[in-house]
């Protein structure tokens, strides 16, 4: 009785950082696990934890959970979370992850499925466009807050 408490207590505490680093990660990789080979798999990984990011094989029921949607589909089995911080990071971990087919998701907005070689062409890539602009909008507003800061302490 006793374990079977620490365990959905032990699962709770795994849900809960999952949820948190869902939330302050700006890039989210998902791959099925069976796209690896164990060994390439385990090297993968350990170039992941060379960058000081972090991921997790994470059971699909546990998704849903995450998201709070019922239906998860196109997410069938075990599958790899790669949780990153910065575009340098996402860059060279996609130079990884060659010839395999992944989800990523960008400021919380999902992409369709992708191969490597499709993510790599950055004339017509969408995302570092995003993200310039999503940069260059944020530099401006605090400018503009900066000025008006400004303007209230001297005027």
């Amino acid at each position: 009785m006793i374990n079977i408490n620490l365990n959905k207590i032990y699962n709770i505490a795994i849900l809960l950082k999952l949820y948190n680093l869902f939330n302050i990660s700006n890039y989210l990789i998902f791959i099925h696990k069976k796209e690896f080979k164990n060994k390439q798999l385990l090297n993968i990984k350990n170039e992941i934890l060379k960058l000081n990011c972090k991921s997790f094989i994470i059971n699909s029921k546990y998704i849903s959970y995450l998201f709070n949607l019922l239906d998860f589909k196109f997410i069938n089995s075990n599958i790899l979370v790669i949780f990153i911080d910065n575009m340098k990071n996402f860059i060279l971990i996609l130079n990884l992850l060659d010839n395999i087919k992944f989800y990523y998701t960008y400021n919380k907005i999902f992409s369709n499925i992708i191969n490597n070689k499709n993510i790599k062409n950055y004339n017509n890539n969408l995302f570092i466009i995003h993200y310039i602009i999503n940069s260059l909008i944020f530099n401006i507003l605090l400018l503009i807050l900066w000025f008006f800061i400004f303007l209230i302490k001297y005027f």
